[in-house]
């Protein structure tokens, strides 16, 4: 039931615990032993009655206006808890895109000039200036954003018509020119999928691609430009040394449950090209 309810284990095992750990370090105590139980309840019984009093009918409009700051100030990042789940299957997991409120720079400004005309070419635009570059992504409960700015959030997993494959975002961008406005692209690059011989010593594969992950080479194909609505699930990726090639690889495992992703428990797919050993 849990594994049909939330997905593989990894992907919510311990996040909940170290939230709530997080959450409790953030209230002020005076650090004395034996009163920390006391100070824990008071301040959680106080921000439980503080909501229903900003609402109460008696309570003033001004105070109830207070309610988005209230929010955003105490509630804002809700990672790793359950209210996160529940939002991400609501209406809270529409996309949602943060524009850089100042131009860009550092390395990302340095990849973004890299890709421009590869963006360009895609777009069928002359001026650089119908071109939005974008900072981040939100859906359905995770956020996604590029290499440079931060690479955890950068590894992905990516759906096309026939496959699912893993890679990383180099950058992203919105078209002023084209319908709907808040179209959003990905500049990505995908990674190789090991060869037919490498691929039989796969040690994941019979386990299927969403429970146990796949290897894959650690080096990637040339870029390619994707529509964000494909990016399906962010991954956690491990460098691997293996004995039986001259190079690294990489262990790409799916953080979420998502149904784009869905598979039979042996089947192995989640890397082109390849079709995992059947039980």
């Amino acid at each position: 039931m849990l594994l049909k309810t939330f997905g593989p284990p990894h992907a919510w095992r311990a996040w909940a615990f170290e939230r709530f750990n997080y959450k409790l370090q953030q209230i002020k105590t005076n650090s004395r032993f034996g009163e920390l139980e006391l100070t824990f309840m008071n301040d959680a019984c106080r921000a439980a009655n503080l909501t229903p009093l900003m609402f109460h009918s008696e309570a003033s409009q001004s105070v109830k206006k207070l309610w988005l700051s209230y929010q955003k100030t105490f509630h804002s990042d809700i990672r790793g808890t359950r209210l996160n789940d529940i939002l991400s299957s609501g209406p809270q997991s529409r996309m949602s895109i943060d524009v850089a409120s100042k131009t860009v720079t550092g390395s990302q400004a340095l990849v973004n000039q890299r890709v421009l005309p590869l963006v360009m070419q895609f777009v069928k635009t002359s001026n650089k200036n119908d071109i939005t570059f974008c900072i981040r992504m939100r859906k359905e409960g995770m956020a996604f954003s590029t290499v440079a700015r931060s690479p955890k959030d950068a590894n992905v997993i990516v759906k096309d018509a026939e496959d699912i494959f893993p890679a990383h975002i180099l950058s992203m961008f919105m078209y002023s020119h084209e319908q709907p406005r808040s179209q959003l692209y990905a500049v990505i690059e995908r990674h190789i999928a090991l060869n037919d011989i490498h691929k039989e010593s796969d040690p994941y594969a019979p386990f299927g691609f969403t429970v146990a992950g796949s290897l894959f080479y650690n080096d990637f194909h040339p870029m390619e430009i994707v529509n964000a609505s494909r990016l399906v699930t962010l991954f956690a990726k491990t460098v691997l040394p293996w004995d039986r090639i001259a190079c690294d690889v990489v262990h790409v495992l799916p953080l979420f449950k998502t149904p784009d992703i869905e598979t039979s428990d042996t089947d192995g797919v989640g890397c082109p090209e390849y079709e995992g050993e059947k039980s």
